[in-house]
């Protein structure tokens, strides 16, 4: 039941109305002066006033301004005999008014309408809290599925992650695989609030499925996750770059479908990770057909950098996208020493400018890539591809080794292996320390006969000339039987410092 005040001096006045209003089921307060009707007001929960003005010790007009001072004031009706004074009132806040001498009619008609549009508002009121508590939850949900930041010493992670609203249409993670490489993905749902994040929760949800289900290359992740999203995705889209990293090789692959390029930060310069012949549209307007290998550019890393891809909410509220794009691109170079966590603090605050327009989101990541390990096929084709990946990968590393001497030891032992050594596999693992590199060969073949010393070995003999130059490029060889097993191992030396390094 509603509480209405009156606030009336006159008492013929003051009792009809109330008669009137208490036969329509309503609560109501008598107050024949300002004063005390102020004093009800601070006491009791009134949810109309009813207001005269003309009142014996201060004005209506000077108690609707009173009342209309204090938060959550309660709608007001004037009680007037003249339209004088109506435009006053208004201005002061006033919702309606009744002349004087009134219709019972009429009054009735006018509190209702006002007690009405009051039940509404606290019906919606009621509603948003509601929601707000739901977008409030989906929100905590929502940072349930951000990455977990990782331990491995070869890769560090930093985030970023600011919703314009309680929920965002952003998605980010990185996941460690059992082989021990990593994919990781950031996206961007079309629209806002809560439509948007149910798609990114069920998004995130068929991601989970395709990585825990075993798939690795990023095209197939991408297209299956087209396959089951778009009959989905009919008024929303989803821009989306999803990479794999391979630890042991240094490889990244990416997969961009519609998605600002990912940056690559080296030695203080930005490159973009972006090829435009194989751009693609996002989600849900890219054909599912033409989601293909080709749409997948591959980079070779080195130890020390730093991997940053990002949302357009970081720079789409610039007067200029592009001319932002490239300011975030010399912000990035200008802080590209620091660590990925660093990283993702720093750069939000320096593209902020008078604040984002729409959800922001980063993914860093930074790599000390100081291990390759490979098992390839016993074959002279495969030995030899090895032999130019392992160069390319050396020399990413831009270290004081002689990539072509560690390559061509390789190359002279695995031959060995192919030839003389009745094995299927080859295992690689190079390691570098802080002053050598360490090549590990593994082969499952019966055991090599080796002379005792690398002094007996013969180069004129068969086999003997590969040995014999592999122990002249080593520090030290060593061939020994381990675990049903042949392993050598061969130790590099550094060579001298380069004077200056490749860009």
């Amino acid at each position: 039941m509603e509480h209405i005040l009156i606030v009336e001096d006159h008492p013929d006045t003051g009792i009809l109305i109330d008669r009137f209003l208490h036969q329509a089921g309503y609560q109501v307060s008598l107050a024949s002066s300002g004063i005390e009707g102020l004093k009800i007001l601070r006491k009791e929960a009134i949810d109309l006033v009813l207001l005269d003005i003309q009142l014996p010790d201060i004005t209506g007009m000077e108690v609707l301004a009173l009342l209309k001072a204090q938060p959550q004031s309660p709608p007001v009706i004037m009680l007037t005999a003249s339209s004088g004074e109506l435009a006053e009132a208004f201005a002061l806040g006033a919702q309606d008014y009744v002349l004087k001498p009134f219709n019972k009619r009429e009054l009735l008609a006018r509190v209702s309408s006002i007690i009405n549009t009051q039940r509404h508002l606290r019906a919606i009121k009621k509603l948003n809290q509601a929601l707000q508590a739901d977008r409030e939850l989906a929100g905590q949900v929502q940072r349930l599925f951000l990455p977990k930041l990782t331990q491995d010493p070869a890769v560090q992670i930093g985030y970023a992650y600011l919703p314009l609203e309680t929920v965002s249409g952003d998605l980010l993670d990185i996941k460690k695989l059992e082989s021990g490489n990593y994919l990781f993905y950031l996206g961007d749902v079309s629209g806002h609030g809560v439509h948007a994040a149910l798609l990114v929760a069920a998004i995130k949800t068929h991601l989970d499925t395709l990585f825990e289900a075993g798939e690795t290359q990023p095209w197939q992740i991408m297209r299956g996750l087209a396959l089951h999203m778009n009959p989905l995705l009919k008024q929303h889209y989803l821009t989306l770059i999803l990479g794999h990293l391979n630890l042991q090789t240094g490889k990244l692959t990416l997969c961009n479908a519609g998605h600002p390029p990912g940056l690559l930060l080296r030695q203080g310069q930005v490159q973009l990770l972006d090829q435009p012949d194989k751009g693609a549209m996002p989600i849900g307007i890219q054909p599912i057909e033409t989601i293909h290998p080709e749409m997948e550019t591959h980079w070779q890393l080195r130890t020390e950098d730093r991997l940053l891809l990002c949302s357009d909410g970081l720079f789409e509220h610039q007067i200029s996208e592009v001319s932002a794009f490239t300011r975030l691109t010399q912000r990035a170079a200008e802080h590209a020493a620091l660590s990925p966590e660093a990283l993702c603090r720093e750069l939000p605050e320096r593209m902020r400018g008078q604040g984002f327009q729409d959800d922001v989101s980063l993914l860093a990541i930074g790599f000390q890539m100081r291990v390759r390990k490979n098992s390839i096929p016993a074959s002279l084709s495969q030995v030899e591809a090895e032999m130019y990946a392992l160069t390319d990968w050396l020399q990413a590393q831009e270290l004081a080794f002689n990539s072509q001497e560690i390559a061509l030891a390789w190359l002279e032992y695995a031959n060995n292996l192919v030839i003389h050594g009745q094995t299927q596999t080859i295992d690689l693992e190079a390691s570098i320390s802080a002053e050598s590199l360490e090549l590990k060969i593994r082969d499952f073949g019966p055991d090599w006969e080796l002379p005792p010393c690398p002094e007996a070995i013969d180069p004129m003999q068969d086999s003997g000339r590969g040995l014999w130059l592999i122990d002249k490029l080593c520090q030290s060889f060593e061939v020994k039987r381990e675990g049903g097993s042949n392993l050598a191992v061969m130790l590099f030396s550094r060579v001298q410092e380069k004077v200056a390094l490749k860009g």
